[in-house]
C-alpha cells in the first residue's frame, strides 16, 4: 500500500486504534472511558508515541511515522513498487454524515492494491489528509 507525495510512510493514528486490539485494549486500561469515546484514545497514542523509541508524530497531522524511514533504495526495490498492474477493488460502503440535515447515502469506493485505502475514503469525504478520518470498528 503506498501513500502519495509527502504522506508516505505516514499511518494515521484513528489507523492504529481501530486496528491494533492491544494498543485498543491498554488505551481502555488508561481510561475506560474509551470505550464510549474512541477520540480519546487517538489523544492517548498521540500523547505516547514521542516517549516510544523509533516512531514520531508528524506536525499538524494525527499520525505516526518510523524515526528513521527506509532507505530510498529499499522502497524502490520493493515488490509494490514495482507493481506493472495494480488491481482495484470496488468496496461499497455507506457515508454517514455528521450532520442530521444530510442524507445516509451508499457509496462505492474504488481502491487500488497499490494504494493505500484511507487516502481513498478522506478523498470521497473531501478531507485532504486520511489522518482527519475517524475510524471506529
Amino acid at each position: 500500500m503506498l501513500r502519495r507525495g509527502d504522506l508516505y510512510g505516514l499511518v494515521p493514528a484513528s489507523v492504529v486504534t481501530a486496528c491494533d486490539t492491544k494498543t485498543s485494549n491498554l488505551c481502555k486500561l488508561l481510561n475506560p472511558v474509551v470505550e464510549l469515546k474512541p477520540f480519546l484514545a487517538l489523544s492517548l497514542i498521540m500523547r505516547t508515541i514521542p516517549r516510544l523509541s523509533g516512531c514520531v508524530t508528524s506536525k499538524g497531522q494525527l499520525s505516526i511515522q518510523k524515526q528513521n524511514p527506509y532507505p530510498t533504495e529499499i522502497i524502490e526495490s520493493s515488490d509494490i513498487q514495482q507493481s506493472d498492474s495494480p488491481e482495484s477493488i470496488l468496496v461499497k460502503a455507506i457515508q454517514i454524515p455528521a450532520s442530521l440535515d444530510k442524507t445516509v447515502q451508499p457509496v462505492t469506493l474504488n481502491i487500488s492494491s497499490a494504494g493505500y485505502y484511507l487516502d481513498v475514503i478522506a478523498e470521497q469525504l473531501g478531507v485532504t489528509d486520511a489522518s482527519k478520518v475517524l475510524l471506529s470498528r
